[in-house]
């Protein structure tokens, strides 16, 4: 691979077109959230919502409220069509992007997060210690 190519690192896939029945490709790139969150990139309104999604599901005891959650993923999804969108541009398009096309490209952006998921919503090791063993009362 060239510098090029490495430092580009975008690629192309496939979005819903506007009729629903073909699909239109778009180049896109990863979106780098620590290092946007270190550099002060995120906007002040989705901080909140991008340590909900770096450290897990909120307490239990913190009531959802549905609209305010739905308005959160309606700015989640248009921030990350603005920073991964390459070609054309988010700014470009706006306008017209369907919501199928920026979910698809929200799916695409937030794949490597989901596959970490699973692992965050294990529950700890027992704190007993047992291997799953049944040991005799007494040894002999």
């Amino acid at each position: 691979m060239n510098i090029d190519k490495f430092k580009d690192n975008s690629t192309v896939i496939q979005i819903p077109s506007f009729d629903g029945e073909d699909s239109i490709d778009i180049k896109v790139k990863r979106s780098q959230l620590m290092s946007m969150i270190t550099q002060g990139k995120i906007p002040n309104r989705l901080l909140g919502v991008a340590a909900k999604a770096i450290n897990g599901n909120r307490s239990k005891k913190e009531k959802a409220d549905p609209v305010q959650e739905a308005k959160e993923l309606a700015e989640w999804i248009a921030f990350y069509c603005e920073i991964c969108m390459v070609e054309p541009k988010y700014e470009e398009v706006k306008d017209n992007i369907t919501d199928d096309q920026a979910l698809a490209i929200y799916a695409w952006a937030i794949a490597p997060i989901d596959a970490l998921r699973s692992f965050r919503d294990k529950e700890k090791n027992d704190t007993d210690n047992r291997d799953g063993k049944v040991l005799p009362e007494e040894a002999k």
